[in-house]
């Protein structure tokens, strides 16, 4: 799967963003910032090209 790291990063990105939110529960800004971490941590990852095989 090609773009398995990519989906990995944006979870990681957004659950990072989720876990000091959640503790009193979410607001909607809250959850467009978690929406907005995922997303940039999947588009960051995904435009570093990946290094070529020797």
């Amino acid at each position: 799967m090609q773009y398995a790291k990519s989906i990995l990063s944006g979870i990681i990105a957004a659950v990072s963003f989720a876990i000091p939110v959640v503790d009193d529960g979410l607001a909607p800004s809250e959850v467009l910032g978690i929406m907005l971490a995922g997303l940039v941590g999947l588009g960051i990852v995904y435009a570093v090209p990946n290094k070529p095989a020797a």
